[in-house]
């Protein structure tokens, strides 16, 4: 079975609730780009695929390092730096986040088509460094504007007007997000801090907790970051 199947029925399983089976198919997957990686030291893809798993595996400096080495095998692709800003992202570096997501987006420019989710993570990434503002908003509606599926993107215009504290508008994003696609853990996530904010309190944990059990990681990517009820 490839790495990429893998991938996915892992993703399949955590929207079901089955920790331990998605838990060992990333495994599994970040084992087959390990033997792409041996095989192939050049090989763009198995870099990159083990960074995902890596990182969806809380080993964040292995992801970093993968992401650093396929952005050095194919210097036009943007993904690497994109995932690298997640990272940074994640552990609190606003700055390092913001110039890789730009770095990112100024590489994916050139071939005339940026995806709805860098728009989205520079939009994020203003709202939880407080600057920038304007352009920030741009990005968040550029993103919901494009996106096919725009759940992600919602969240992410929703954490941008929660941060700003524009609780109403935050909360209706949220809350369409959510029915674009329920499995959208920080979706709900941001929903039920709206919900403690507006004074609906044990609706509000449900949501919240019921998040945490679907995705920590989603949950735990917004809630250090400022979403917090």
């Amino acid at each position: 079975m490839s790495g990429y199947i893998l991938w996915f029925r892992a993703m399949r399983h955590r929207d079901a609730g089955q920790h331990a089976q998605y838990e060992s198919d990333l495994r599994s997957a970040g084992d087959i780009f390990s033997q792409d990686v041996t095989a192939n030291p050049r090989s763009y893809d198995g870099y990159y695929n083990r960074g995902l798993v890596a990182a969806r595996l809380e080993n964040y400096d292995a992801a970093l390092s993968d992401y650093e080495r396929a952005a050095a095998i194919e210097s036009m692709a943007p993904a690497p730096h994109r995932g690298r800003g997640a990272i940074l992202f994640r552990r609190g570096d606003y700055q390092g986040a913001s110039e890789a997501f730009d770095r990112a987006a100024r590489i994916s420019a050139r071939g005339y088509s940026t995806d709805p989710g860098l728009h989205a993570d520079r939009c994020e990434v203003r709202a939880a460094l407080r600057t920038d503002l304007e352009r920030g908003l741009s990005f968040c509606n550029r993103a919901v504007r494009n996106s096919d599926t725009p759940s992600s993107a919602l969240t992410s215009r929703g954490y941008y007007f929660f941060m700003q504290g524009d609780l109403d508008r935050a909360a209706a994003d949220f809350a369409r997000a959510v029915e674009e696609d329920p499995y959208n853990a920080a979706a709900l996530y941001g929903r039920g801090v709206a919900a403690v904010r507006q004074g609906r309190s044990a609706e509000g944990e449900a949501d919240m907790a019921r998040a945490r059990e679907m995705d920590r990681l989603d949950v735990e990517y917004y809630a250090n970051a400022g979403l917090a009820p």
